[in-house]
């Protein structure tokens, strides 16, 4: 620019003649070299503020994806439960997810600096419009274009950083909640359970036996036994074989085995309890298990009744 009293140049960024202190007036249509500049600071401030708000850590973007989950969990608990209650939890966490994920968009980091941007570049427009080859704005564009350009890589890197961590977390809350559903039994075993619990436990030794093994705890039938007055080597004998007999009829056939070795062999009728067992195996077309188990049963009362056992073969 030239003063238009003393003719000498002006520098662009100034409004003053250096020379003879006219105050220079905008040139028409053109806007103010002084404004615009502080308008493209104005821009570039902003944009740096961005920056130190992308590199810290920030989940907050990643909410809307958490609450998704759960209530996606929700859902699968109520589909596994028949719980209606959960239905409704559920539906909540849903809206909620969505209600948050909008509100997260609309004021995201990547959209604020999108906007300043606009503003930058729209400045910039003006530069070139206007200030076209003048070395003071050209320096001034040049190192604002670096520090703008450092800026959005920062923001690139910090926003990537926080979307790592983010999904990270979500991978984690995804893999809590697969266990956790695995874990919750489903309505019709929940009420199956509920139908066994509500049976009252017998009071007779018999009874309690064969609840026992209709409740799929063998062991908890043959500590019974152990713990009772049957356990006895002539009283206990008919007990014993019984016993034998139902955890056989049961499948419980290698429980059986292993109570006839620890606990049978060498008493009353262990014969009789043995039998069943090779028998079971036998029947279940496991000929190779009862030679196994009769091999095993060298120590009977009588001697004569190893061969009987053997004789099943």
């Amino acid at each position: 620019m030239i003063c238009p009293v003393c003719k000498s140049d002006l520098p662009v960024l100034s409004r003053v003649c250096p020379t003879c202190q006219t105050v220079i007036d905008k040139q028409d249509g053109a806007p103010d070299a002084i404004e615009l500049a502080d308008a493209l600071d104005t821009e570039v401030i902003q944009i740096k503020k961005l920056v130190h708000e992308a590199q810290s850590l920030k989940l907050g973007g990643s909410l809307w994806l958490y609450i998704l989950i759960a209530g996606v969990f929700i859902g699968a608990l109520a589909a596994k439960t028949g719980a209606g209650l959960l239905w409704i939890l559920a539906v909540a966490a849903l809206v909620v997810a969505f209600v948050v994920f909008r509100r997260s968009r609309s004021a995201s980091v990547a959209d604020r600096l999108s906007d300043h941007k606009i503003a930058y570049e729209y400045g910039i427009t003006l530069v070139n419009r206007f200030f076209r080859g003048l070395p003071e704005m050209s320096r001034f564009v040049d190192e604002n274009a670096k520090v703008v350009s450092q800026a959005e890589n920062a923001i690139a890197a910090g926003r990537k950083r926080s979307r790592l961590v983010g999904w990270g977390i979500a991978l984690a809350e995804a893999v809590v909640c697969a266990i956790i559903l695995a874990a919750v039994p489903s309505r019709e075993a929940a009420a199956l359970k509920k139908a066994e619990m509500g049976q009252a436990f017998p009071s007779d030794y018999d009874g309690q036996i064969a609840w026992f093994i209709n409740a799929g705890e063998p062991q908890k039938a043959i500590n019974l036994y152990l713990k009772s007055e049957y356990n006895d080597e002539y009283v206990g004998a008919p007990k014993r074989v019984e016993l034998c007999r139902a955890l056989c009829q049961a499948g419980y056939t290698p429980q059986a085995e292993d109570f006839v070795l620890r606990y049978c062999i060498g008493k009353m009728q262990d014969l009789d309890c043995a039998t069943q067992v090779a028998q079971s195996y036998l029947t279940s077309s496991d000929p190779e298990a009862a030679a196994v188990f009769v091999s095993k049963c060298t120590g009977l009362k009588y001697k004569s009744d190893v061969e009987k056992l053997k004789k099943l073969l």
